[in-house]
């Protein structure tokens, strides 16, 4: 008998598929976060990750999201990057959360003070914690500080010993898991392989929702880049973080605020992963904008270059677009219905008193973003 030989202790049990009762996938937000699964957000730090997962908490517990969660429900978080009293309250507060319903989860043991979580340690104590408490969704931020402190988050036996029961326990108890988790700075093909860590990460979550903003135009862009569960037919989506005030003890606090504004007008995959080709295009349109103003005497109405660069073959949004990386700026003309907008390129004299005008008066939109349509108008 060789050292894995231990028939006396295992079996192998097949089970007919017809016993399985089959289940509509549920959803906290439609297309997106599934219910009884684990999902992921990914992003680079200071897009807006944390910001979305309170906007979603405040969704669970006010009953207001657009998804199969029935009523309100409890939220835990478990963050170890954050000061609950200087970020996640407000935050929460700002978001329009029931605060009663929102719950920071600790570890305790005997007499000692909190610990973090620890997976796959505690896990019949969260699944517990789920039940008792009721809770429709749970937030690990960031997702890598519950891990076991023996384990590698980098190897993917060390990630799944951690995050498969992790699975079985959002199946068993219905609530959404949701860790938060980072992008590494270098580009690749495939946004999944960006997350920090294993790659287990992304292979084991069964929906994950990415964050970036454009380096050219500034949009921030929510994308769902894998789904399990869904056919993943949801299109990208644009948001803000808007200022917002909140009254604490010390005085008023400012907080940010998650937004969507509508469908994004461009793809988060190109943003992360370099996308060559566009970017491609977009340098041969910069150098095109270029040439067309320096030919026209700087200046031309922005409607006649839109319509000249049509014609030359590229597409409005790339020209656009390549309209702050060529150094190009734009002025506004006139007021009220009557404004219009010329733009100007000027390499001999790019901090003359109109230039610095031009850009104060147009590069940041309504929250001091850049408003990619700000010279729409012509």
């Amino acid at each position: 008998m060789n050292e894995y030989d231990d028939t006396g202790a295992r079996t192998i049990r097949l089970t007919p598929a017809s016993k399985f009762r089959p289940r509509r996938v549920r959803f906290l937000m439609p297309g997106r976060i599934p219910l009884g699964e684990v999902s992921l957000t990914v992003g680079r730090a200071g897009i807006g990750k944390s910001t979305f997962l309170a906007h979603v908490a405040a969704g669970v517990t006010r009953g207001t999201l657009e998804g199969d969660l029935a009523k309100p429900a409890g939220v835990a978080i478990i963050a170890t990057e954050d000061s609950w009293e200087y970020t996640i309250v407000p935050r929460l507060m700002a978001a329009g959360a029931d605060l009663e319903r929102v719950y920071r989860m600790d570890v305790t043991e005997a007499e000692i003070g909190g610990y973090t979580l620890s997976l796959p340690a505690d896990d019949a104590r969260l699944e517990a914690a789920i039940r008792e408490y009721r809770l429709g969704a749970v937030i690990l931020d960031p997702l890598l500080s519950a891990l076991h402190g023996q384990l590698d988050a980098h190897r993917d036996q060390d990630v799944r010993q951690a995050l498969t029961p992790l699975t079985r326990i959002a199946n068993a108890t219905g609530a959404a898991i949701i860790g938060n988790a980072h992008l590494r700075k270098a580009a690749a093909g495939d946004v999944l392989s960006m997350v920090s860590g294993s790659l287990a990460f992304g292979a084991v979550a069964r929906a994950v929702l990415a964050f970036a903003a454009d380096d050219d135009s500034g949009e921030k862009v929510m994308s769902l880049i894998k789904s399990n569960l869904s056919n993943g037919d949801v299109p990208d989506m644009s948001y803000r973080l808007e200022p917002a005030t909140i009254e604490t003890d010390d005085g008023p606090a400012e907080v940010g605020r998650f937004h969507i504004t509508g469908a994004a007008s461009q793809r988060l995959h190109d943003m992360l992963t370099g996308g060559d080709e566009d970017r491609t295009e977009r340098d041969e349109a910069a150098q095109w904008l270029i040439d067309y103003l320096t030919d026209a005497g700087g200046g031309a109405p922005a409607a006649d270059v839109k319509r000249d660069a049509t014609k030359a073959g590229f597409a409005v949004r790339t020209v656009e677009r390549a309209r702050k990386r060529a150094g190009v700026v734009s002025a506004r003309q006139g007021f009220g219905k009557g404004a219009s907008y010329v733009w100007e390129y000027d390499p001999g004299n790019p901090s003359s008193p109109h230039a610095r005008h031009v850009r104060q008066d147009t590069s940041a939109g309504e929250h001091g973003e850049h408003d990619a349509d700000a010279d729409t108008q012509t």
